[in-house]
Order: C-alpha cells, then sequence, then structure tokens
C-alpha cells in the first residue's frame, strides 16, 4: 500500500473514503451485536437509548457519535499530550516553570488547549441543504470544519 503523502489527491479521496466505509461497517457490525446481546457498557446504552427514541436515532447518527466519543477519548488525549510535551521543549522558560513547580501542569495543559488544539477538523452529514448562497450543498452531503488557529498566536 502507498503512503497517503504520495497519493494524488483522487487516489488519496480514495482512500480516505475507503477508510470511512470500512469505519461504517466496523461500527454497524458492532451495534448490531449490541442489539442482538447488550452488555453492561456504554455501546449497548447507546443502542438502547438510540431504540426508544422517537423518531429513532439514524444508524449514521448512532455511528457518528460512537466515533465521536472514540476520538475524543483517545485521539485528543494522545495528541494534546504530545502537543503539550512539545510546546514545552520549544519554550525552555515554561519547561523550568513546570519543573520547578509541578502545580504548573494544568496550567500548562490549559495553554496547550488554547493555543494548540489536538482537533484539526470535524465532519458533519446533512440531510438537507444549509441555508446559504451561493452555492448550497445538496441534500446528503458531506462538510469538513477546519479548526483555524486563533488569530493571537
Amino acid at each position: 500500500m502507498r503512503s497517503s503523502r504520495s497519493s494524488s489527491p483522487p487516489e488519496q479521496q480514495r482512500e480516505i473514503v475507503g477508510r470511512l466505509l470500512e469505519s461504517e461497517r466496523y461500527w454497524t457490525r458492532l451495534i448490531e451485536e449490541r442489539r442482538a446481546r447488550p452488555r453492561d457498557d456504554l455501546l449497548s446504552d447507546l443502542v438502547k437509548a438510540s431504540q426508544e427514541e422517537e423518531p429513532r436515532v439514524p444508524l449514521l447518527q448512532l455511528i457518528n457519535a460512537c466515533a465521536v466519543l472514540v476520538l475524543a477519548g483517545h485521539e485528543t488525549t494522545t495528541n494534546l499530550l504530545g502537543l503539550c510535551v512539545y510546546r514545552l521543549l520549544s519554550l525552555p522558560d515554561q519547561l523550568r516553570l513546570v519543573r520547578e513547580d509541578p502545580a504548573n501542569i494544568p496550567r500548562a495543559v490549559e495553554e496547550t488547549l488554547r493555543a494548540d488544539t489536538s482537533v484539526q477538523a470535524l465532519l458533519r452529514a446533512g440531510s438537507t441543504a444549509p441555508d446559504r448562497s451561493p452555492p448550497a450543498p445538496q441534500a446528503g452531503y458531506l462538510a469538513i470544519f477546519r479548526i483555524l488557529p486563533s488569530p493571537a498566536q
């Protein structure tokens, strides 16, 4: 398999779509397993709640909620820790403050969250076209929202 970095944009797009479809199949299988055999876990609780709602929560919305929970719990924490270490190593005076007084660690983490978010973009699917012009996406569109650094940086 070729690296995404060496792929042309259409090849990279096909790879991304393929991975998204693979993820959708994975979550669909897990959700169906929990519908058939609930466990004492968060996914079973989400599946049960999605079936009790009126109107029922669509499968793709449930898949998105599951994926967001995994990303929120794993990726963001991992990336936050890496960014915090990188920032401290890049700013020796700040590293010194943390080393001299570990009570400064929460402030270093908060500053990293403010200055360098670990979430770079969000993906949303729409069921209706939004009110905007020109041009408005069609119903069923996918939108990627890029999170940009604050102007103060």
